[in-house]
C-alpha cells in the first residue's frame, strides 16, 4: 500500500489509526536448510529486522512484533528497536502453522494488555 493511496484517505476510507494495523514477523530459528537465517545480516541488518523495519516504514504506521521462540532472536530485535513477543516451544516446531503464532501473539496482546487491532 506504501505510495498507492492518500494515507489521510485511507483512515477515512478504513478508520486507521496508529497502531490499529498489528503486524506480525514470525521468525522460528528452526530453519533446516539455513541455520539462523532469520538473523543473517543483509547489507548489515539481520532479515527479521529489515522486515519489520519495512512494515514500520508504511504510512498507515502499524504496530511491528516480531514473535520468535529464541532468546537469541528477541534480543536482536529488541537492540533494534523492534517489539517482541516470546512463543511457546510447541509453537516453533517445524509443523507448527503460522497461523496459530499469530492467534497465540494476538491473545497474549489481548490478555496482557486489553489491545485488539483492529487489521
Amino acid at each position: 500500500m506504501n505510495g498507492c493511496i492518500d494515507p489521510d484517505l485511507y483512515s477515512k476510507l478504513f478508520g486507521t489509526s496508529p497502531n490499529s494495523v498489528l503486524v506480525i514477523i514470525p521468525a522460528r530459528s528452526g530453519s533446516k536448510r539455513f541455520k539462523d537465517k532469520n538473523i543473517y545480516p543483509v547489507k548489515g541488518i539481520p532479515l527479521m529486522v529489515r522486515s519489520a523495519q519495512f512494515a514500520k516504514s508504511m504510512r498507515i504506521q502499524p504496530r511491528v512484533i516480531i514473535s520468535t521462540d529464541k532468546e537469541d532472536y528477541a534480543n536482536v530485535a529488541s537492540d533494534h528497536g523492534i517489539e517482541v513477543h516470546l512463543r511457546p516451544p510447541h509453537l516453533a516446531c517445524d509443523s507448527s502453522p503460522k497461523q496459530d503464532c499469530i492467534v497465540n501473539t494476538c491473545l497474549d496482546l489481548y490478555r496482557d494488555e486489553s489491545y485488539l487491532p483492529r487489521y
